[in-house]
């Protein structure tokens, strides 16, 4: 057996006690990776590398703070190159300092942004009777690649980047940039305006607090008719394990919809802060599927959101644990935030975690639980 050793120490502000993470090639760049979280000293932090049969020759790497929103930065807080060195037969010794951490995923390069394309400003609904913007993020290199891409449906899309909402911005665009760095962007998102006073009907299944619902129609529109043009026009990995849908409130709850109504064409599912409240029966869970399909699903919600809000998402999960048919097949990946809101600022700080999680294999325990849940009578 070949065994390389590697000693990491690291300095940093003393003021900053959180946990450190090394993260590099060989652990597949996962920034919050607890065998490889460094051990706290009195003069900052260390950790002890090995690798074991390894074919790398050179070590690139960084320090995070666990998340790629708490990267190392420089002394001006620009955003640093990999750190690299080369591999001996010998042990090593590796000494590093950082002067600062990122905050909020700022900076961003701009370079790494991701192409935006209005594929229509009136792009027919059908079956829906109304037309509206459909907008496609395209990886930031993806004419000079040959790769094909996962695909993201996000509803909406006045939310998600620029400056077309009165309630503020997701800016997934300078999001996705910063994954680039860390080659977690491939990934496609199709962005689908919402209808202002037609939304609450678009987005729901059931005419009971709300007015009419057309979230079948709105549902057949995106899996007969809208899915159909983004495979046809751009380089899309069609099949459902690498199709997903997502959304926050009431685009949270829909994509909820979308997965008990077409689980042959939906695998993953970004649900942050659904509107539960509208639907308080919670009987859709119950809801055969048609074949056991894997299902993996992100959901997120903060603390501080309305009375009922976190207990009903929660007493939603775990129906969905204790009754979904199938329910071996289910994946879920739970994160909750003490501050957060029911805001755009909060599920744009979320997105990235979304991101990496539902597309680069980071599900560490499917049958996850957490105290919340408990005490949450169903």
């Amino acid at each position: 057996m070949n065994i390389k050793n590697i000693h990491f120490t690291l300095s940093t502000p003393e003021d900053d006690t959180r946990d450190v993470f090394l993260v590099g090639n060989f652990n597949n760049w996962k920034p919050s990776d607890q065998k490889y979280k460094m051990q706290k000293t009195d003069d900052g932090y260390t950790y002890n590398l090995q690798l074991i049969n390894t074919d790398l020759q050179k070590i690139e790497y960084k320090y995070t703070k666990g998340d790629w929103s708490e990267v190392e930065l420089g002394h001006e807080s620009q955003i640093t190159p990999n750190r690299t060195f080369l591999i001996s037969e010998k042990e090593q010794k590796v000494s590093d300092h950082v002067p600062r951490w990122r905050h909020n995923w700022l900076p961003y390069k701009i370079k790494k942004l991701p192409i935006i394309e209005l594929l229509d400003e009136a792009y027919d609904m059908y079956p829906l009777p109304r037309k509206r913007p459909v907008w496609v993020l395209l990886p930031w290199d993806y004419h000079e690649s040959e790769k094909d891409y996962s695909v993201l449906y996000m509803n909406d899309a006045q939310n998600l980047f620029g400056d077309r909402s009165d309630y503020g911005s997701w800016n997934i665009d300078h999001k996705l940039a910063t994954l680039a760095e860390y080659r977690r962007s491939d990934v496609i998102i199709v962005a689908i305006d919402h209808g202002g006073v037609d939304r609450a009907k678009e987005y729901n299944l059931n005419s009971t607090k709300l007015e009419k619902a057309e979230g079948k129609k709105y549902l057949r529109f995106l899996v007969d008719h809208l899915k159909p043009k983004i495979d046809e026009k751009f380089r899309t990995k069609p099949d459902r394990e690498n199709t997903a849908i997502g959304g926050s409130s009431l685009g949270g709850l829909i994509s909820i919809f979308a997965a008990y109504s077409y689980p042959e064409v939906f695998g993953k599912f970004l649900i942050f802060s659904p509107s539960i409240w509208t639907i308080p029966q919670f009987d859709f869970p119950k809801w055969n599927f048609y074949e056991p399909f894997k299902m993996q699903w992100y959901f997120y919600s903060g603390k501080k959101e309305s009375k009922n809000h976190l207990s009903n998402v929660l007493r939603f999960i775990k129906r969905l644990r204790k009754y979904g048919k199938n329910a071996a097949h289910h994946e879920i990946r739970i994160s909750l935030n003490d501050e957060g809101k029911h805001e755009e600022y909060f599920w744009g700080l979320e997105f990235p975690k979304a991101i990496e999680t539902l597309f680069y294999g980071s599900f560490e325990d499917p049958t996850i639980k957490i105290k919340e849940l408990e005490g949450i009578e169903i």
